[in-house]
Formats: structure tokens, C-alpha cells, sequence
């Protein structure tokens, strides 16, 4: 994910970690102020944005949902690749490399981080490797057994700030690319403390440890690619049911605006940025899906599917889950 996606950072954080709790017994995170006070029944009618279909908001005079989300024809997504994405396929045997860890915000090296890495880039209980703590430099050298150019997955966790002394946060990311060659290098996430609680510090909240906080964004099939203005993101479970729709109280999806956070009232799916965060996640394995309007004729939730990707949440972390267009379209 872009670095200035990753943190926004302290904004980007501000978003998941102020859903996180609060005050308002709604189950709406946005506070109770959104766009009416009245509750949704079966009639259609609406006292809150969370209470419509996802890209839908609901419109205060009328308390009706209202779609807003804009096809990807009238956003200019290249989607032209869709259901013929395949990854670049990994080189044959394995490489050496000097793994290092940054601090998602301010990008200096972070000591004394543990990284576990998952060879086949899904993240578990039982990682492949366990390479660390990182010495005074935020390295690693001589990570042995990477896939040459595979796509690996780690979690970080230790370490504390060289400049605040600070604590550093778990945080996991996917599809990290591996080096073609020995010799090459490999960069880690780490999220300070500081970082972590600074606004909802500000606001007077409290950050909920037993939920984490998925986030990323989408990409399109340009050559570079381009982030996605028009999707929106949900979590699934095993049985293919709706996190938030599960329990109204968990899976917020939020969207940014100039890569800050918005309300969900003011911005139902992503903007230019292509970023999303769903807060509120329960710990364990979830499918996310990116979903969007490919044309006009899409009017109903769910949409079109554009992307899809298996996730580990891990309690009090941060996940980060950038997505691609599908490679195979489904049955």
C-alpha cells in the first residue's frame, strides 16, 4: 500500500480507532447526529446511513436510502482486466535477503521487532519463519528460504521507538513482494504506540483491544495501476454472512476523502484515494470482499464483485489488505 495510504498516518489510524468506542449506545460510530433519529422498519424507511445498503445513504427530510455510488465507467476505473488477472508467478528456488522494519508514520528504522513470516502469504497461527529482533539499524540480515519474487505476509510485533522510546504496535500486511536475487531487500510495517492512540488520546477515547482494524485499498488494472474511486468493502465470514450485518455493533466500513477519514454520510465509498478501513473486527480468519458498479444496469447490493482476499484479524493490531482486480471471475 502507497505510504501515504498506510498511515495517513495518524488520520488513517484516527478513523479505525475512533469507531473503536465511544459514547453513542446506537451502534452507529458516526454518533447520533447522522441523518435522522429514527430507526429503520420494513417499509424501507431509515434513521441511520448504517441501516441502508452499503453505498447508500439515508437522506435526513425523507429517511429514505438514497444509492450514491457512481459506476466505475463514470469514475474512469480501468477495469479491463477483470477475471484475467493473474499474479505474476513467482521464480523458481528461494533467496537470501536483509529483511528491515519502519515505523508506519514516520518511516525511521524501529529495534528490536520480531517479524513472523508467512511463506504463503495467509497469515495463521503457525508462521513459516521467525526471524528478529531487529538490531540498532531496524535489520535483519541473512533471511534465508524467501520465494524468489513470491508474495509473502508477516506479522510485527515488539520493538519500541528510537526517538520516543515508545512501544510498537502489531501490525500485519499481505502481499509483500520478495526479491528476484539474493542479495535484495525486504520492508516491514511497525506502528508506534504513540501513533496508535494519539487522536483517540485527543478525543477521549479509549482503543478497543479485543477488536482489530482491517485496511487498504484497491487498484486497477492500469499500467501502474491507479486507486479506485466507486468501491466498497465488506467482511464475511465462513458461512458467507455479513460481519456488520451479524452484529450491527462490529465491521464499520469507513471511506476517506483526500486520504481522510469521513463520514460515512458524506462519503458511502471510496473516493479518488481508493482507500477503505472496516473497524471493529472480530480477531480471526474473514474474507473480504470490494464490490462496485461495473455499469448502470448494477442498481442492488451486492453489486458487481471486483475483488477478493482471505484475512486473519489479530486483536489490537492493524491489518493492512491492499486488492486487486479478480483474477478469475466466479462461477
Amino acid at each position: 500500500m502507497k505510504r501515504i495510504g498506510l498511515g495517513l498516518g495518524v488520520a488513517g489510524l484516527a478513523l479505525g480507532l475512533a469507531f473503536a468506542c465511544g459514547d453513542d449506545d446506537s451502534g452507529n460510530p458516526d454518533g447520533g447526529d447522522t441523518a435522522g433519529d429514527t430507526g429503520g422498519d420494513a417499509a424501507g424507511h431509515c434513521g441511520r446511513t448504517d441501516e441502508c445498503p452499503i453505498g447508500s445513504v439515508c437522506v435526513p427530510e425523507s429517511h429514505v436510502c438514497e444509492l450514491r455510488l457512481p459506476t466505475l465507467a463514470e469514475t474512469g476505473a480501468d477495469m479491463s482486466c477483470l477475471g484475467n488477472n493473474p499474479p505474476v508467478p513467482p521464480l523458481p528456488g528461494t533467496v537470501t535477503a536483509t529483511l528491515y522494519v519502519e515505523d508506519f508514520e514516520d518511516e525511521y528504522r524501529v529495534p528490536g521487532v520480531t517479524v513472523e513470516l508467512f511463506l504463503d502469504n495467509v497469515v495463521d497461527d503457525t508462521p513459516d519463519l521467525t526471524v528478529g529482533p531487529t538490531d540498532a539499524s531496524g535489520e535483519v540480515a541473512g533471511v534465508a528460504g524467501l520465494p524468489a519474487r513470491g508474495l509473502i505476509a508477516y506479522r510485527a510485533t515488539g520493538g519500541r521507538s528510537p526517538t520516543t522510546g515508545a512501544a510498537q504496535r502489531t501490525t500485519v500486511e499481505y502481499d509483500v513482494e520478495c526479491p528476484d536475487a539474493d542479495g535484495g531487500r525486504v520492508r516491514a510495517l511497525s506502528i508506534s504506540d504513540s501513533t496508535y492512540r494519539l487522536i483517540p488520546t485527543i478525543l477521549g477515547i479509549t482503543p478497543d483491544a479485543d477488536h482489530a482494524i482491517v485496511a487498504g485499498a484497491f487498484q486497477d488494472c492500469a499500467d501502474p495501476p491507479d486507486e479506485v474511486e466507486g468501491i466498497v468493502a465488506r467482511l464475511l465470514d465462513a458461512s458467507g454472512q455479513d460481519c456488520h450485518v451479524r452484529n450491527p455493533r462490529e465491521c464499520y466500513a469507513r471511506y476517506f476523502v483526500d486520504e481522510f477519514p469521513s463520514r460515512i454520510d458524506n462519503q458511502p465509498y471510496s473516493s479518488p484515494d481508493g482507500l477503505y478501513a472496516i473497524a471493529q473486527v472480530p480477531p480471526g480468519d474473514w474474507v473480504l470482499e470490494i464490490r462496485g458498479r461495473l455499469t448502470a444496469a448494477s442498481t442492488e447490493f451486492p453489486y458487481n464483485l471486483l475483488g477478493r482476499k482471505e484475512v486473519h484479524a489479530i486483536a489490537d493490531a492493524i491489518v493492512i489488505v491492499d486488492v486487486n482486480p479478480l483474477a478469475e471471475l466466479p462461477d
